[in-house]
């Protein structure tokens, strides 16, 4: 009888709609120096960005003379010197593919699952990271000369059917106007550029929250200076920030802006601003303000606003109180216009490299442009359909295998022999007619 009163007088909660999973990296924006201007989803409006901004595939990135700027994903950084254009072509679990229209950049692998794809590529060819390190590379616009110079790690440069691989201490040079003719050397000194970026990664390597915070959070390093890390009971180490004023609450100061990929993505106006707000969560302990990072054994997920925010759901505090954060905008704002392929400069065009196979099972992840794939449905009437133009796709079908005459970007043989390199390499030439580079 208890039982069936139980159930009779329960009430039945109402389902709400699950939280979308986002499986797809983001990239911090992370350091801002000089003009640097960004053009979201492959728009052709450059705009001034905010520090904290997430960019993802199809979003591209301008340093003006005598500027600088960063870019942090969770194993890997892309920082650009003046003068230089870069395009995130595709930010994926599965791979980090980045087009560098000109300029210099320097590429940080911190970590690289074997079915993990690194790939940087320019007009002369493609550069795919084999092991984790720091690697730089060169893009004239001009006359499509490409320097690769490895730091430390490996990678492999191919250029149609051929390729060579560069090791740690080595520098590779492409010289389009001597028919693509490249030679290995003996890599030259850091220069002011790269003393920046070692400046950079150590205040990666060196940070005392990496102690505390999953592996694979970004933006964690810039919470050493604005806080202090407390054991709490119940929550484990959480992280307090000072220097604020009294009635300090979380998501007072910042932004909503409209991201396809994600919908509306809140942007903190503090500079470390951005760990606290896309991962782990906010409570009240002992009356003041923490973030909790989560357990370390989970791996952390990018989320583009705070939890529950999409059905402004209050949030529970530890000491029992309520906080709702701050709704985003109920409309939705116009998607920016796409230039036609035609109609963009012909150093502004991307060139769209097929993902290796990795698994059976294709690769988790959203669409480039933010929206389902469209695929082309049979025609109601009785005509047949038509064959002029094949069915338009957003990208190519996960099921299909790489063209095996699609080497540009696909493992090619190596060129050079691996057994007859000598240490130090001062200069190599590839023997026999090599093909132009297309």
């Amino acid at each position: 009888l208890l039982l069936l009163a139980g159930c009779v007088t329960t009430p039945v909660a109402a389902e709400e709609p699950p939280e979308p999973t986002v499986t797809d990296r983001a990239a911090r924006l992370s350091y801002l120096d000089g003009g640097v201007r960004v053009a979201l989803e492959g728009g052709s409006e450059w705009v001034e960005p905010r520090l904290n901004l997430p960019l993802a595939g199809s979003d591209r990135l301008r340093t003006d003379r005598d500027a600088r700027a960063e870019l942090r994903w969770d194993r890997g950084a892309l920082r650009l010197d003046g003068g230089s254009e870069a395009e995130l072509d595709r930010m994926s679990e599965a791979s980090v593919r980045i087009w560098l229209a000109r300029g210099v950049a320097a590429l940080q692998v911190r970590a690289l699952d074997e079915a993990e794809q690194v790939a940087v590529g320019t007009e002369a060819g493609v550069i795919e990271v084999l092991r984790p390190g720091s690697y730089r590379i060169e893009a004239d616009d001009r006359d499509g000369d490409t320097l690769l110079i490895v730091r430390d790690g490996l990678a492999e440069f191919r250029a149609g059917e051929r390729s060579v691989r560069v090791h740690a201490g080595e520098m590779l040079r492409l010289r389009r106007a001597e028919d693509g003719a490249a030679r290995v050397a003996t890599a030259f000194g850091p220069d002011g550029f790269d003393r920046w970026c070692e400046e950079r990664e150590a205040r990666v390597e060196r940070s005392v929250s990496s102690r505390y915070v999953p592996p694979g959070i970004v933006g964690y390093e810039d919470l050493d200076a604005y806080g202090r890390w407390d054991y709490a009971v119940g929550f484990g180490y959480v992280w307090y920030p000072s220097g604020l004023a009294p009635g300090w609450t979380p998501y007072a100061f910042g932004s909503w802006i409209w991201v396809s990929r994600w919908g509306w993505t809140w942007i903190d106006s503090s500079p470390w601003g951005y760990a606290p707000y896309h991962y782990g969560s906010w409570t009240r302990y002992r009356g003041r303000w923490c973030w909790v990072p989560g357990p370390r054994h989970e791996r952390p997920r990018y989320r583009p606003a705070p939890e529950g925010w999409r059905h402004e759901r209050p949030i529970q505090a530890g000491d029992g109180h309520v906080y709702r954060p701050p709704t985003p905008p109920r409309a939705t704002p116009p998607r920016p216009q796409r230039p036609r392929e035609d109609q963009r400069p012909r150093e502004d065009r991307r060139i769209s490299i097929p993902e290796r196979p990795v698994s059976p099972t294709p690769p988790r992840g959203v669409p480039r442009t933010g929206e389902p794939l469209r695929t082309t449905e049979p025609p109601r009437t009785s005509e047949p359909p038509r064959t002029s133009e094949p069915p338009r796709t957003t990208e190519p079908p996960r099921t299909a295998e790489p063209k095996a005459d699609d080497s540009r970007w696909t493992r090619g043989r190596p060129a050079f022999d691996e057994r007859n390199r000598e240490r130090p390499v001062q200069s190599r030439e590839p023997s026999g007619a090599q093909p132009r580079v297309p």
